[in-house]
């Protein structure tokens, strides 16, 4: 699920799963961010390497990439999500846990 119109414009790119994705989309909107895409994961197993690395090709001027999740690091997606994403995201685009 994506909620940004222009990806050329995107410099900071959010993966996330499950509710957050309205708390970080309503955040954006208080702060006028124009510049940040939020993409939610709908289904973390199986994953759809191919659908989400096509997703994540859009924002190719994104110099950054979030992954955030409520819970604590060693919890939720991000210990399953953290290898499989360094293969699917573009050669040079970082990734931090938030």
């Amino acid at each position: 699920l994506e909620d940004y119109e222009n990806p050329k414009k995107v410099r900071r790119l959010i993966l996330c799963s499950g509710h957050i994705f309205y708390d970080l989309k309503e955040q954006r909107e208080k702060t006028k961010k124009n510049d940040l895409a939020i993409v939610r994961i709908e289904q973390l197993y199986p994953l759809d390497g191919d659908k989400l690395k096509e997703t994540i090709s859009r924002y190719s001027s994104a110099a950054d990439c979030l992954w955030v999740q409520e819970e604590p690091k060693n919890m939720g997606a991000w210990p399953f999500l953290f290898p499989r994403l360094l293969k699917i995201l573009p050669e040079g685009l970082p990734i931090r846990y938030v």
